[in-house]
């Protein structure tokens, strides 16, 4: 396997060996690379990640403008902040075990590529350090933003307030023209990288504490004294935009707000006019709770704290208010917004509820985000390191703390990584090939039939798993599949498998049930389809159906399917569903994406590579927890329907936009036996339109999922009206009658 390291990193030790480099406290860097660092490079190999779902993006700009795509942690190697203390230096096993964990980002806080003192020479060690964490991310698969802490004119003991701390960025000339050459340098040197996705120009800029504070200024009464010297932010954020525009016309640029990238300066922040740039803050908002101190842990989240002498009630609805300065830049300007740094000591009280408040709130604004730290402190302080627990004593990881299962928990949500990562599972770029495709659920498939699949072009097959009907336990599937596989056109083969309903002529069902017994079965088939049941499926008992022993589950897997193929999903918005999630306090979404979870869970522990499709309930496209879940989305009748029990078998077109649902000029379209659908079935699909559906499955194809759609019609025109259309849009169609037991030649 190949080794992965730069060769720089062996450039800067010889020239310390030889004595030609030398750094310490005054220009910011150490003059001394842990050993550690070179032994992990020729020790440790890491496996390659397999991905589920995992999806790329051609724009990086892609990545910071469509939600939430980005959540990871923040890291910084070996770095002096006073004469004796160093940050412990980041490792290849610490990228790839941050990277294991689901994070798809790495905020690299790093130190300048050129030195703090005159003449502000590049610094070998500093790019050696760089060099590797880039080529170990191009390796692994995880995104980086490069963030300069230090560099011309600006040291790690001015951040941190420290003695010796150097600020002459914001008076030297000659430091400013030093920063401007770093960035070109870096932007030259970095830009084609596929991974490096964003320039941070400057980690928390601080001159504002350029002017007197005692003087106690509001942060526009700052900027008034700042505006138009060398120390006014705004202005050198634009010269160093500029200077990497010259080189690198496409990575996107961060700015961070001043006062340590105080939410509340965004009031003084200006837009650079660059298209492609993002603003960032950093927040341990109030200082009070998220920077206690070891023994010291008296204020709760939430609670009632005072905050520089004003009482406030610390809770979401507070979290929420203090975020609004970025929530009306954002607005204002319509830019996209990302959370550089956030957390809290690991001890403090109410830490798993605070962090997941604000993650929620970051999600809800669709803002990326990186905590602080992952590792790479314990020397200094692990106080942050959330790997370690709530207890202060503790120096080691701690599995199953509260606070590091709810990160984990999180980027779980992640499913955009580099292309230059290892491949994903294929069964993206599986699907993508399976056009033209069969859905045919007959219980009674014969041998003929079979082989007129056999023989046909399909590439992929939906069948009914028949040894689950209760009267067809003898169905020879394993030989059907085993057949289908070894065609001529060998085929996928998927279950057909309804996970929101309960089947009476299923194997499961049992004497005396109906609705309310057992409680979990909730009602009657909405749509009229005979002997279908909505169940609560987040009961154990329903769950334990399939994935208990001798289950459904095992009995798919066992004749060789390759996959489930999943109906029924949108089961959490039936009403008698919600009845029973409303009296058993629960979300029936949340819910049904852990039910479909658990079943591809079951199905990949024993396969790998084995496929999940869920039909309909294409809005759930939207969560991207979901979206890692699955490997794509079949939507029924997005143009065309029918009723239940083939009555009628199909060509009820579906009202094409919003504006027509409900319409007497709609509902004249329709066919006798279509109208009758459409009036005795208040609830069923005439009553939506195929604007709504396709909207859901463009969202899902953005988030690189295969699309299948289901249309029900016979008439010739209908039927390829149908196949043009959908295929226009990327997607792969199958049309068919209601009932789908028509063998349909392709």
């Amino acid at each position: 396997m190949q080794r992965w390291f730069s060769g720089l990193i062996v450039l800067a030790l010889t020239l310390q060996a030889c004595g030609l480099f030398d750094s310490g406290i005054d220009d910011g860097y150490s003059d001394e690379v842990s050993p550690a660092i070179v032994e992990d490079l020729s020790s440790f190999e890491p496996e390659p990640l397999t991905r589920k779902g995992a999806t790329t993006v051609e724009d990086k700009w892609d990545l910071w403008t469509a939600g939430t795509r980005l959540r990871g942690a923040d890291l910084h190697p070996c770095k002096l902040i006073d004469e004796e203390t160093c940050l412990e230096p980041i490792t290849l096993r610490d990228v790839y075990e941050l990277a294991a964990s689901g994070a798809n980002l790495i905020n690299a806080s790093y130190p300048g590529v050129f030195a703090v003192n005159p003449p502000h020479a590049l610094d070998p060690v500093a790019v050696a350090y760089l060099d590797n964490l880039i080529a170990w991310a191009e390796e692994i698969g995880i995104y980086v933003v490069i963030h300069f802490r230090t560099g011309p004119g600006r040291n790690e003991a001015a951040i941190h307030r420290l003695r010796g701390a150097d600020m002459s960025i914001w008076t030297d000339p000659t430091a400013q023209e030093g920063w401007l050459a770093m960035w070109q340098y870096v932007a030259d040197r970095y830009g084609n990288s596929p991974v490096v996705i964003g320039y941070n120009l400057l980690v928390e800029p601080l001159a504002n504490l350029t002017v007197d504070p005692d003087q106690e200024l509001e942060p526009e009464q700052v900027q008034a004294q700042l505006e138009g010297t060398p120390a006014d932010w705004n202005m050198l954020a634009k010269r160093i935009t500029a200077a990497i525009r010259e080189v690198d016309s496409d990575t996107p640029i961060l700015v961070d707000s001043m006062n340590w990238a105080s939410a509340q300066w965004f009031s003084v922040l200006e837009p650079t006019g660059d298209p492609r740039t993002i603003y960032s803050f950093h927040t341990y908002d109030p200082d009070v709770y998220t920077n206690q101190e070891q023994g010291q842990q008296e204020i709760h989240y939430p609670d009632e704290v005072e905050d520089y002498g004003e009482t406030i009630i610390f809770d979401i609805a507070w979290l929420d208010e203090n975020l609004q300065p970025v929530v009306d830049f954002a607005e204002r300007h319509d830019v996209p917004i990302y959370v550089g740094e956030f957390g809290a000591m690991r001890w403090v009280p109410g830490a798993a509820d605070f962090i997941r408040d604000q993650t929620s709130l970051f999600e809800k604004y669709g803002w990326n985000y990186a905590y602080y730290v992952w590792r790479g402190d314990e020397v200094y302080f692990d106080g942050f390191n959330m790997e370690y627990g709530p207890d202060p004593s503790r120096h080691s990881p701690e599995a199953g703390n509260e606070v590091m299962e709810l990160y984990l928990e999180r980027w779980e949500q992640n499913v955009y990584f580099p292309a230059t990562g290892p491949e994903p599972s294929g069964q993206s770029q599986e699907l993508s090939n399976a056009d033209p495709w069969l859905y045919l659920i007959d219980v009674n498939l014969d041998q003929a039939v079979v082989d007129q699949i056999a023989a046909s072009s399909y590439a992929m097959v939906v069948l009914d798993n028949i040894p689950s009907e209760a009267s067809n336990t003898d169905y020879p599937m394993e030989s059907v599949i085993d057949q289908l596989h070894t065609a001529k056109i060998p085929k996928i083969v998927l279950a057909y498998v309804d996970i929101g309903e309960a089947e009476d002529y299923r194997t499961y069902w049992q004497p005396g049930w109906g609705v309310g017994t057992p409680e979990w079965i909730a009602g009657s088939d909405p749509d009229g389809w005979e002997g279908n049941f909505p169940v609560a499926y987040w009961y154990d008992a329903w769950q334990a159906l399939w994935l208990g022993e001798g289950g459904l589950m095992e009995g798919i897997l066992d004749v060789g399917f390759d996959g489930i193929y999943l109906d029924w999903i949108e089961a959490y918005s039936d009403e008698s569903v919600i009845d029973i999630a409303e009296q058993d306090q629960v979300d029936p979404v949340q819910e049904m994406i852990w039910w479909v979870e658990n079943l591809a869970s079951y199905g990949r522990a024993r396969r790998p590579d084995f496929l999940v499709i869920g039909q309909n309930a294409a809005e759930l496209a939207r969560f991207d927890e979901y979206v890692a879940i699955i490997d794509a989305i079949a939507q029924e009748q997005v143009w065309f329907d029918g009723g239940a029990d083939n009555d009628p078998p199909g060509d009820c077109p579906l009202p094409r936009t919003e504006d027509e649902i409900e319409t007497e000029k709609y509902r004249s379209t329709l066919s006798p036996a279509c109208r009758r659908q459409h009036d005795e079935f208040p609830e069923s699909t005439l009553h939506v339109s195929s604007e709504s559906y396709i909207e859901d499955l463009l969202v899902a194809q953005a988030k690189g999922l295969e699309i299948f759609t289901i249309d029900y019609a016979l008439d010739p025109e209908n039927i390829a009206w149908v196949y043009e259309t959908s295929r226009s849009l990327g997607f792969h169609p199958f049309v068919s009658n209601r009932n789908l037991d028509q063998f349909i030649p392709p």
